[in-house]
């Protein structure tokens, strides 16, 4: 498995695409010396929003504007605006993109799992342009996805659901 990051307290690691099973064991070793292998649950997919905490919230979502701009309290998305969802987990895409190799940019790389559906407050967004690899980065998925034009504002809950998995919550500031 291709390692992004280690420390003492966290390994950052991507699970390698065309795994079967299951579950998967896990062994790192570190100057010759192996860890306890431990098992862990193995889906297709299994989506999971990046996320960082402030005053408002402890889980607000990394979703930026179409200006790459990040969405805050004090620069909230609207209804009806395209927002891009930064996550991991969406699986295989295609074309094909090995472990560790950073995702193209043409073509870009499409999730395979056509199910891919993102929802604020409870509403199913209609539209989502782009659901694949973020362009050249290793791992990194996105969803350019149309926040419904009936969503209330505030601080409203995004999950991400794929034909197997369901993602954590994260919070969106949105105003009118």
């Amino acid at each position: 498995a291709p390692l992004f990051y280690a420390s003492a307290g966290q390994v950052n690691i991507q699970v390698p695409f065309g795994l079967t099973g299951s579950t998967a064991r896990v062994v790192l070793t570190s100057g010759g010396t192996r860890s306890n292998e431990v098992t862990v649950p193995l889906a297709a997919t299994s989506p999971g929003v990046f996320s960082y905490a402030d005053a408002g919230s402890p889980q607000r979502g990394i979703i930026v504007h179409s200006d790459f701009t990040l969405v805050t309290p004090q620069n909230p998305a609207r209804p009806g605006e395209t927002v891009i969802v930064y996550l991991t987990g969406l699986g295989e895409l295609k074309p094909a993109v090995s472990a560790g190799a950073g995702n193209p940019a043409s073509p870009l790389a499409t999730a395979v799992d056509r199910r891919v559906q993102a929802l604020f407050g409870g509403e199913a967004a209609t539209s989502a342009p782009f659901v694949g690899g973020a362009p050249f980065f290793a791992g990194l998925n996105q969803i350019n996805v149309v926040i419904p034009s009936n969503v209330p504002s505030g601080d409203i809950p995004v999950a991400i659901t794929t034909r197997n998995a369901f993602a954590d919550l994260v919070d969106i500031a949105i105003r009118p």
